[in-house]
């Protein structure tokens, strides 16, 4: 019986260095399937974000060939597309349409320096002035007395 007990007693530090590993491998294996769920919703969320970009790319290349018919349909419709005798009335009109433009832009202009050159200051016009003295709380032409009874009703 000694023997046996002996022997048990050999045994039981290789037993326990067994149980250690036991719980480390199962440590090992929770870690490795954590990361493989991990790994697993990732590939899912990647492969949704890839097919909505695909379907991105997909409405995006009718929406360019919609505009493209779009601008070719607008194009024949300004007669850009016939034959070149045309091409000479396209450019004229063109040439009319920026000389006008550059005429009204003329015109605003002498407008816009007419009102500016006809305008009061602030200072001079005394309709303006008694406003801005309303709006401060103080009165126009105000004499120091008024002035000095408006400061001490505001306390």
């Amino acid at each position: 019986m000694a023997t046996l007990v002996a022997q048990i007693e050999e045994i039981v530090p290789e037993l326990d260095q067994d149980k250690k590993d036991i719980d480390a491998t199962q440590a090992l294996l929770r870690e490795a399937e954590a990361a493989y769920q991990a790994k697993a919703t990732a590939l899912t969320g990647a492969k949704a974000k890839l097919t909505r970009a695909k379907n991105d790319m997909t409405h995006a290349a009718l929406e360019e060939q919609r505009a493209a018919s779009r601008a070719e349909t607008a194009r024949a419709v300004a007669g850009l597309s016939s034959g070149s005798g045309s091409g000479i009335n396209v450019a004229l009109d063109a040439m009319t349409r920026t000389a006008q433009a550059t005429r009204d832009r003329a015109a605003a202009l002498d407008m816009k320096a007419k009102a500016l050159s006809g305008a009061k200051t602030a200072e001079e016009d005394p309709n303006i002035a008694a406003a801005m003295a309303a709006a401060a709380g103080t009165a126009a032409n105000a004499t120091v007395a008024d002035r000095l009874a408006a400061l001490q009703q505001r306390k």
